[in-house]
């Protein structure tokens, strides 16, 4: 499973990721990354100009839970969303809750757990739903724990005593140090009918990262014994009026 937004773009044709930690990911579009790049959460900016110029691991903390699908735009948009959108446009649309069809309100929900063996990860994610005629609401909360990854057939090829001596990574252990995290989050959407075709809708996403490192600045990088972001978190809050022309 993924573990990060990020890398559902792994595959995508004219995209590159970055990732320097287990915790986080950048994409590469057209050559620029970080500033380079606007993301945008139900069509609002996430990043500015202002934020650091290299890799940025901001979209590393949107949870996957929350997304309806992911649209991208390669090459420059500018005209549209800014002088700093100069390798393309990440807009990462949540999933929104939807009005019931029938008298009367619904109450529902989903439970959903996943596991991985290479970085012997688990996680889960909750949901409920209240819907009826004229408001909808979707409330939910999600946790996983990533401990340290197990190389490709063991072997790191990062680690110092195989850069530096030609020895296998595995005299050190199967597993690559500090690339474990925790991270843990909660939603919640509405939208409520105002008169015949308006629509009021919100949503509030809160994210916290706990026990990130560099990895690559560690063993085998510039032998530091700490490099880390710890702790990383969002709050992102969103408030839109919507009514079409008659």
């Amino acid at each position: 499973p993924y573990q990060l937004l990020g890398q559902a773009l792994r595959e995508e044709p004219g995209i590159l990721l970055q990732q320097t930690t287990t915790a986080q990911t950048s994409p590469v579009i057209r050559g620029f990354t970080g500033q380079g790049n606007v993301y945008l959460l139900d069509g609002v900016r996430f990043n500015t100009a202002a934020w650091r110029s290299g890799p940025s691991q901001y979209l590393a903390w949107i949870d996957p839970a929350i997304v309806d699908r992911i649209e991208i735009v390669r090459g420059p948009t500018s005209v549209q969303y800014g002088s700093d959108a100069m390798g393309g446009v990440i807009n990462v649309l949540t999933e929104q809750p939807l009005f019931s069809t029938g008298a009367g309100a619904r109450v529902g929900g989903r439970f959903d757990g996943f596991m991985g063996s290479a970085d012997r990860s688990g996680g889960a994610d909750g949901e409920i739903t209240v819907q009826s005629e004229v408001a909808a609401f979707r409330a939910g909360a999600t946790t996983r724990r990533v401990e340290e990854l197990r190389a490709g057939g063991g072997i790191d090829s990062h680690a110092a005593v195989t850069r530096y001596l030609g020895l296998p990574s595995t005299i050190l252990g199967n597993r690559m140090p500090d690339t474990g995290f925790d991270q843990s989050g909660a939603y919640l959407a509405g939208a409520v009918r105002i008169r015949d075709r308006g629509r009021l809708s919100t949503i509030f996403v809160h994210e916290s990262q706990t026990g990130v490192n560099r990895y690559d600045r560690m063993l085998g990088g510039e032998g530091l014994y700490r490099s880390g972001f710890d702790p990383q978190a969002l709050d992102f809050t969103l408030l839109r009026y919507q009514q079409p022309a008659a």
